[in-house]
């Protein structure tokens, strides 16, 4: 039996690769199935939802609400 060694890649770091050859002023990205002008990013530690104004905070609400 033979033992290859396969080199695993996520897609995510084929694409990093393929944008910052872009960046780069490389063509790789022309052989995408679509070429888009951005990818949106999911998690980048950004506040995706924005904060409310004049927010009460939960601990501020009336004692009435507690009996309901």
């Amino acid at each position: 039996m033979v033992m290859e060694k396969t080199l695993k890649i996520s897609h995510e770091t084929i694409y990093m690769h393929v944008y910052n050859d872009k960046r780069a002023k490389g063509d790789l990205w022309l052989h995408l199935n679509s070429q888009k002008r951005y990818r949106k990013r999911y998690g980048s530690g950004q506040e995706r939802s924005g904060t409310l104004k004049n927010r009460i905070s939960i601990d501020d609400r009336p004692k009435i609400i507690l009996s309901r």
